[in-house]
Formats: C-alpha cells, structure tokens, sequence
C-alpha cells in the first residue's frame, strides 16, 4: 500500500511538473494599446515555456473598428526564476502586414494563476496589454488563423 502511494504521488508530481512547464502554450485573446488606439488580439501559442513559437494575429474591437487586420510570428519564452512572459518579434516574421504597422514585443507576468497574462507592449506609442486563455476555436476565417508557421526555435 505504501509503495502504492509512492509510485501515485510520484506520477502526480511528474504531471504537475510537465503542466508547470507549459504554462504559456495554448490560445489567448485579448486586447493592448499601441499608437492605432484600443486593438484586439489573439496569441496561438505553441512549445513549452523555454521555447515557445506564437502567430500574434490584431484586428478591430468595436471601440476602434477602423484597426486593420494583421499578423506575424513571434518567439518567447518564460523566466523560470522571475516568472516573466517574454514575446518577441522583428520585421521579417510578418504574415499579413498593413501599410505602416511595426511589430512589437510583449513582456508580462500571469496574473490570477495560468489563465491570464498582463503587462506592457513595446513599441511605438505602446503601453499596456491583458489577455485570458481560450478554449474555443477562432470566430471567423482569416489568413491569420492558418496553422502556426513552422519557426525555428533557437
């Protein structure tokens, strides 16, 4: 019996541990501020938190219906010792780019355990951004929502 609950205790802290480490993979939507005002958006986040890939697709949110859409691909990773979410990206990751728009990184922390992440953009008139983790497919079809690029991690 005790041996029994060694090995239960062992696989629980094996799956904890693997959940742990793939804290930021998944979708996450949600909105920043950048010099084009209020702007919606959606991370398709795959890997796991040391080397993670993510396609950062915007659009308009009915406070700014006149945002463009636009996507690119973005690498990242989570500090271990910190807990900071960092998302980056240049100019050549651009998928779908809009006349005069510029990429920008991401630097956050989760807040209110793994189910939302906030924090600054950086960029050009940038400040703040929050997003929440979400199960449901995207809404509607969009060159941005194809399948994740293949990218190289480094």
């Amino acid at each position: 019996m005790i041996r029994l609950l060694g090995v239960l205790l062992a696989a629980l802290l094996v799956a904890t541990a693997a959940s742990a480490q793939n804290r930021l993979a998944g979708r996450w939507q949600g909105t920043y501020y950048c010099a084009q005002g209020l702007t919606g958006v959606t991370l398709t986040i795959r890997g796991d938190d040391q080397n993670a890939e993510a396609l950062f697709h915007f659009y308009p949110v009915p406070a700014n219906p006149d945002v463009p859409v636009g996507c690119y691909t973005m690498l990242g990773h989570v500090d271990t010792a910190s807990g900071a979410i960092n998302l980056e990206s240049d100019e050549s990751r651009w998928i779908l780019r809009p006349s005069g728009y510029v990429t920008v990184n991401f630097r956050g922390r989760f807040s209110g355990g793994r189910d939302r992440i906030v924090g600054r953009v950086e960029g050009p008139a940038c400040s703040t951004f929050i997003m929440r983790r979400v199960e449901e497919p995207p809404s509607a079809p969009s060159q941005c929502f194809l399948e994740l690029p293949s990218v190289s991690l480094p």
